[in-house]
Parts: structure tokens; C-alpha cells; sequence
């Protein structure tokens, strides 16, 4: 598998860059990838040194609604949730936070 196909996109919310001052960051990935093939595509990608990754497989979420034009489903696809530790000293220039 291609390391530009591992890591799909950041996670972007107020609670992601709270994390980031911690030196933690969160991405979506592939969903059949390994922690280890993760962790090489982050050193690869970003340059930097990972000290721990948690991996959580979200499901996918339904929801109805109704309204006075029916009831409508929708459905939140399943992903994976990756999220990295790196060393204190770098950082990823996804998360900058723009003032």
C-alpha cells in the first residue's frame, strides 16, 4: 500500500487543536492499515519522531429525522481514527492555528 493512501486527512476541530498543544494529532486512515505501516507513513510524510499512536475504529451512526416532509435516514460512514504522539520539540503544519 502507498503511504500517500495510509493517511487520508487531518482532523480539523477545536478539540484536534487542543491536542496539538499537547503535541497530539488526529487523522482519518485507511481502514485496513496496521499501527506499524501508519507510524512508517508518518515519519515518511511529516519527518517527524512518533512516540505512541492510538487507534480507534469508529461505526458507522445512524440518524432520523422528521420533518413535515417525511422521515429521512442518513448514515455516517464507518472510518478509522488515528491519533499520534510526537516529540515535544515538533510539530506538524497541518495544526498551525492562525491568528
Amino acid at each position: 500500500m502507498n503511504i500517500y493512501q495510509i493517511i487520508k486527512k487531518p482532523i480539523i476541530s477545536e478539540k484536534s487543536y487542543m491536542l496539538a498543544e499537547k503535541g497530539k494529532y488526529s487523522f482519518i486512515v485507511d481502514r485496513s492499515a496496521s499501527k506499524y505501516q501508519i507510524i512508517e507513513a508518518f515519519k515518511k510524510i511529516y519527518s517527524v519522531d512518533v512516540i505512541s499512536i492510538n487507534i480507534l475504529n469508529l461505526q458507522e451512526k445512524s440518524k432520523t429525522t422528521r420533518t413535515k416532509k417525511g422521515v429521512f435516514k442518513s448514515v455516517r460512514p464507518k472510518y478509522k481514527k488515528a491519533i499520534i504522539s510526537i516529540k515535544k520539540d515538533q510539530k506538524i503544519g497541518d495544526f498551525e492555528a492562525k491568528k
